[in-house]
């Protein structure tokens, strides 16, 4: 009987073979997949994607505004309180929820922030100072935007 140990290759190094085209096959197909996302396709679909997209992230972010407008008060979810709004940015890792005085001190900043845009947005807000769904979503945008132009401020510096 011949040897055939010399025209074969040991079992681990086929392995090896197998499993690295394998994952070169796969990051092939990942990237393949990348760049079909990227392209744009000039269907007449393309616009309520983005509608859809848009109105999916408005669902989700209406589903955390009830869920803390009903934290304190289960009378009515279509309204926040600020208390509730800050509660929701402690827990989103925006504000330190320590108790440290920098912690605090930003709280009362945002605190500030709020009833400044309150008192801009008169016609968003009812007596008991509490936001309706659009209302909190401007407000949301308006920190944005604060944070964005923060940032530019501190790239440009």
């Amino acid at each position: 009987m011949a040897d055939a140990s010399g025209t074969t290759k040991p079992r681990s190094e086929n392995g090896r073979r197998r499993s690295s085209s394998a994952s070169v096959a796969k990051s092939q197909s990942l990237v393949e997949a990348k760049e079909l996302s990227k392209q744009k396709y000039d269907s007449p679909f393309d616009a309520s994607l983005v509608t859809a997209r848009k109105r999916s992230q408005q669902e989700r972010l209406w589903e955390i505004f009830t869920a803390y407008a009903l934290q304190i008060s289960s009378e009515d979810p279509t309204r926040i309180r600020i208390v509730n709004v800050v509660k929701l940015l402690q827990d989103c890792g925006i504000i330190d929820g320590n108790n440290t005085e920098e912690a605090k001190m930003i709280e009362k900043e945002v605190a500030i922030v709020c009833e400044a845009f309150l008192k801009a947005h008169p016609t968003d807000r009812d007596s008991s100072k509490k936001l309706d769904f659009a209302a909190f979503l401007a407000l949301l945008l308006h920190f944005a935007e604060m944070v964005r132009s923060i940032g530019l401020h501190l790239i440009n510096s």
